[in-house]
């Protein structure tokens, strides 16, 4: 139970108002799951009106459910990820061009080389900028930004 101004409100009801809130069933399954988990617990622990037998059986169908569940989200879940992780990329490619096209125009003698190194640093101190201290740093690698320069290059032939 966690408290709330007027009482409390226990895991799964929190799970299945964030269901409502952002129309996702997935809270909801949780939820329900919850729900179930904490009813056996109770029938066997507390009431004692569950044998081990029949708590043992309820368990597995309990967790044979939990796994069904997440094989029908997974690749939904796979799918945003994968789609988050490409736009990621090219944010940090489009990044990586900006900052290209301004070193150039301060150091127009300087090569791709140089220039792909100081993005590579600028982009990687950014990209951390953004993280909590206990977070693993990330970093982009001067090979990375010269393949981001030579893509941008093929696509304005």
């Amino acid at each position: 139970m966690y408290p709330v101004e007027n009482g409390e409100v226990s895991v799964d009801n929190i799970l299945r108002l964030e269901a409502y809130d952002t129309n996702l069933a997935i809270y909801k399954t949780i939820g329900d799951a919850v729900s179930v988990y904490i009813d056996f617990c109770y029938k066997h622990f507390i009431d004692s009106s569950l044998s081990d037998d029949d708590y043992k059986l309820m368990m597995e169908s309990f967790l044979c459910g939990a796994q069904l569940t997440t094989a029908n989200y997974e690749p939904l879940m796979s799918a945003a990820s994968k789609l988050s992780f490409h736009e990621a990329n090219e944010e940090k490619a489009k990044r990586a061009i900006e900052l290209r096209d301004n070193l150039k125009q301060a150091h127009p003698t300087k090569s791709d080389s140089w220039i792909a190194e100081r993005v590579a640093i600028k982009i990687t101190d950014e990209l951390n900028a953004q993280l909590a201290d206990d977070e693993k740093k990330r970093s982009v690698s001067k090979k990375t930004i010269q393949r981001y320069f030579t893509e941008a290059n093929k696509s304005q032939l």
